[in-house]
């Protein structure tokens, strides 16, 4: 195992033996380090460590310059070590698969500059998956199906877990289909305390205690993907639930959460609204506290079982909510 650094010497080529210290292109279980000793970008072979396993992968504060393309982003695997990108730059990232074998970067955490995260592979026979992101600053673009690079993947990113804890100014955006679909389909679980997030996939387990969630977005499609939550346990900041078309238009199906527990914060579904067949559903609610606020000119609702032991609940009048 060898420490790497990225000095760019004669180019931006990844797979150039002088554009490393000490020289020569690193190999699996090699620690690759982008500092601040070049300003060169990472402009060709962009695939070098396709399917070869680092040891680690650190982007650290100093180094300024762009890692890759939309069409030609860094692919890798990382299961043993740490990937740490603290970079200014813009970098593209591709969780690498391989031929007809999976893929995992184990753990990842980012703390500046702007990150895009894509999957190479993502169906029902191989998966190419970030396990964890912890994001701590930065902008982070959780590349979609339909606005992730060229270079491959067949939906979304697949992650496992989120993190989006942050120390300092952080935008996040999941795009369509990040869920990996191996087998049993398993949407990000997420957990957020701070910053901004819009999501445009259904996620699994949601907990969030701080900052604004804002449930789809108006800019990225989602009425072909499911817009589904299985579980929102929100204890403080804001959840917007948005669930709609680029165009703004009705989905075709109808969005659900299934269990919502209310403890703290705003619930807030003032924009949702109605799908072609039936009223967006919240099938059990539990609120503790906080403000669940249905007032919608755009919707009516459907609450299966709603159990409330505080806080407070508002609809329109002439609004039409179903509760049981």
């Amino acid at each position: 195992m060898t420490t790497k650094y990225w000095d760019g010497s004669t180019s931006g080529d990844l797979n150039v033996a002088g554009n490393w210290t000490p020289s020569g292109v690193p190999e699996a279980a090699d620690d690759v380090v982008f500092d601040g000793r070049t300003t060169q970008a990472v402009t060709a072979s962009l695939s070098t460590f396709n399917n070869v396993d680092l040891g680690s992968l650190t982007v650290e504060s100093g180094y300024t310059a762009a890692i890759g393309t939309v069409d030609a982003p860094f692919e890798f695997i990382c299961s043993a070590g740490l990937v740490y990108l603290a970079g200014t730059g813009t970098s593209y990232f591709q969780c690498d698969a391989g031929a007809d074998v999976d893929g995992a970067v184990l753990k990842t955490i980012i703390n500046g500059g702007t990150v895009y995260l894509s999957s190479q592979a993502n169906d029902n026979t191989n998966a190419a998956v970030w396990t964890t992101v912890e994001v701590l600053a930065g902008t982070v673009y959780i590349q979609g199906d339909s606005e992730k690079s060229d270079h491959g993947g067949d939906a979304g990113a697949a992650i496992t877990t989120l993190r989006v804890i942050p120390i300092a100014n952080c935008t996040v955006r999941i795009g369509d289909k990040c869920v990996n679909y191996k087998g049993t389909d398993a949407p990000i679980t997420l957990i957020m305390s701070g910053g901004t997030l819009t999501c445009s996939s259904n996620l699994g387990a949601v907990l969030l205690t701080g900052g604004t969630l804002n449930y789809g977005s108006a800019s990225i499609d989602m009425s072909t993907t499911d817009d589904d939550i299985t579980t929102l346990w929100l204890a403080g900041g804001t959840f917007n639930w948005i669930p709609q078309s680029t165009t703004g238009t009705v989905l075709s199906d109808s969005p659900t959460i299934t269990t919502a527990y209310i403890v703290k914060g705003l619930f807030d579904a003032s924009d949702t609204k109605d799908t072609a067949s039936s009223a967006p559903t919240i099938t059990t609610v539990w609120q503790y506290g906080g403000v669940v606020d249905l007032r919608n000119v755009y919707a009516n609702f459907v609450v299966t079982t709603y159990n409330s032991e505080g806080g407070d609940l508002h609809y329109s009048p002439g609004q039409v909510l179903s509760l049981s």
